[in-house]
Parts: structure tokens; C-alpha cells; sequence
């Protein structure tokens, strides 16, 4: 077997989204579930709407690994009038 798919990617990761311009990064906790070649779970982050109003977005993630190759679709759940998905 493979090293690299011996490794579980199950957990709570802390993360940072950096935009290719204009926009500062935005911070964000995944709980992902590793189940082999499938992956499962959830992201929250903050969202400033207007200067000092910030929401909390949520959103659900289901996605696939191949040895160090991770792809997934993050979808949001409406929170903060988000509701769309991203891959």
C-alpha cells in the first residue's frame, strides 16, 4: 500500500483562502472524514458583510483522494445568504 494512503486526513484543520486580488484572506475550520478514496465534511468561516458586521458561514464539503491528490466541493448552506457551491 501506498504511504501516502495509509495517512488519514480525518480532523479538524485550520486553514487560510487567499484570493488572487483585491480581497484579504479569509481564515476557515474544516472537520474532515477521510473514509480511503472519499472524503466528507465541513467548514465554517467569517464573513465581514459590511465594516464591523461579520457572519459565520457554513458549509458542507464532499470530495475524493488519490494518493496526495485532493479534490472536493464546498457547498454552502444559505447562513449569511450564501448558497452556492465552489470546487
Amino acid at each position: 500500500m501506498n504511504g501516502d494512503l495509509a495517512k488519514s486526513l480525518t480532523g479538524v484543520w485550520n486553514g487560510l483562502y487567499s484570493y488572487p486580488a483585491l480581497f484579504e484572506p479569509v481564515s476557515f475550520v474544516a472537520t474532515l472524514i477521510d473514509a480511503g478514496a472519499s472524503l466528507s465534511g465541513t467548514t465554517h468561516e467569517s464573513c465581514e458583510v459590511a465594516p464591523g458586521d461579520t457572519q459565520t458561514l457554513y458549509a458542507m464539503l464532499s470530495g475524493a483522494r488519490a494518493g496526495q491528490n485532493v479534490t472536493f466541493t464546498k457547498e454552502y448552506d444559505g447562513s449569511g445568504g450564501w448558497k452556492h457551491a465552489v470546487c
